[in-house]
């Protein structure tokens, strides 16, 4: 095999991987938090959370604590995995 059809079969491997992932994230968004933020994060009877100004740690703190009138989500809802992605 040539070193280029590696890397291109490496480059389809890692596409593949995160379009899963991101489809495993788009669920469980839609499941727990469409519903208030909007179906885009645009906004609905919560605020807006797209373009998303913070880093993933404190997201999944927000997430799991609450913030202002957000109640806290609960692993039972979405787990540590889902909220990640």
């Amino acid at each position: 095999m040539t070193r280029s059809f590696v890397l291109c079969v490496l480059l389809v491997l890692v596409a593949a991987s995160s379009s899963a992932e991101e489809e495993t994230g788009r669920v469980a968004y839609e499941r727990v938090c469409g519903d208030c933020h909007g179906s885009k994060g645009q906004g609905d009877i919560a605020l807006g959370i797209v373009p998303l100004g913070y880093d993933a740690d404190y997201v999944f703190v927000i997430v799991r604590e609450g913030y202002v009138e957000m109640p806290p989500i609960s692993k039972r809802e979405i787990s540590d995995e889902e909220v990640r992605r």
